[in-house]
């Protein structure tokens, strides 16, 4: 299981709540994935990684709210 998928995982199927902590390391990770993804010249690869990160964004607003 990657570092990613251990992390997200939980958060996702709401089983853990998302603390800010983890929104700070899901985020990064996700982008970087999208990233290397990109540089590989192959960006759709990259799209379901750059799907977390906005996941990501959209709960962690929502519990701020």
């Amino acid at each position: 299981m990657s570092r990613l998928e251990a992390i997200a995982a939980p958060v996702f199927a709401q089983q853990e709540p998302l603390a800010p902590r983890k929104a700070t390391a899901i985020r990064p990770l996700a982008l970087c994935l999208a990233r290397e993804a990109e540089a590989a010249r192959a960006p759709a690869l990259g799209d379901p990684f750059r799907g977390v990160a906005v996941g990501i964004t959209l709960l962690e607003r929502d519990t701020i709210d």
